[in-house]
């Protein structure tokens, strides 16, 4: 069973971006998909590398995007008790309201998963 999903909507926030000790860039940043006359689908979206800098490059709150990836679950402690949540592992993210003078190149971001 293939695990691919594709979300279109706003960023609720601008990308975190960061680097691990190894030096590897990843972002996280959340997206609001639905239709303007429901509440909103929540979806928290992580990528790396290449692709998490070309986001928080050129993308910032409000910003409209595509996103291509993939569900996974993490699990994580908070308060002494184990807890789960689902994030999007994006493998791709066009930029649907892209700005001229930003740079032809970032109108389509690709990279590589890790995870």
């Amino acid at each position: 069973m293939a695990n691919h999903i594709t979300i279109t909507g706003r960023l609720g926030k601008d990308p975190d971006l960061r680097h691990s000790a190894e030096g590897t860039a990843w972002a996280v940043f959340s997206v609001a998909e639905g239709r303007k006359d429901q509440e909103p689908n929540w979806f928290d979206v992580k990528c790396f590398g290449k692709l998490a800098e070309a986001v928080a490059q050129y993308t910032e709150k409000g910003r409209r995007v595509l996103v291509e990836g993939r569900m996974v679950q993490e699990t994580y402690e908070k308060d002494g008790a184990e807890r789960k949540s689902w994030k999007l592992i994006a493998s791709g993210v066009e930029f649907m309201d892209f700005k001229k003078g930003k740079g032809a190149e970032a109108a389509v971001a690709e990279g590589e998963e890790t995870a």
